[in-house]
């Protein structure tokens, strides 16, 4: 029988070395569409965390963290609304992650996984904006 190695600290290095490796020399980053649209979906998500931690001071009262043109959906406690960006952030890291699966295969597919998380950080961003203005 084949006697298995678990060298761990090598194992972890292999591992490192292939990400890296597969990961800086992916034609994703030398596409120049792909790598606007990635940094103003970033930027955007930076200010969104940035509006509520200006606009969102810590309280003990519950404050409106939903809303809809009928009203206060729900409340909630202070730092539920950094749920929102978080959640942009998911959303970004996912469609990131997708387009580099698909890239080499289907381009325009992966900018549109890149648009839609743009898209999306738009919206979550105005939700964001409003919902500051709101609570002032």
């Amino acid at each position: 029988m084949k006697k298995i190695n678990f060298d761990f600290k090598k194992n972890i290095q292999k591992i490192k070395n292939w990400f890296l490796k597969s990961f800086i020399s992916h034609p994703l980053w030398r596409n120049w569409t792909a790598l606007i649209i990635l940094i103003l979906t970033l930027i955007l998500n930076i200010i969104m965390w940035f509006i509520l931690k200006k606009g969102i001071k810590p309280t003990e009262e519950l404050i409106p963290v939903s809303y809809t043109i009928f009203g206060i959906n729900k409340m909630g406690r202070w730092y539920e609304v950094f749920i929102l960006p978080a959640i942009g952030l998911i959303i970004f890291l996912l469609n990131l992650i997708l387009s580099f699966i698909i890239y080499k295969k289907e381009r325009f597919g992966s900018y549109l996984l890149l648009g839609s998380a743009l898209i999306s950080q738009i919206f979550i961003l105005i939700y964001v904006f409003c919902l500051v203005i709101f609570l002032s």
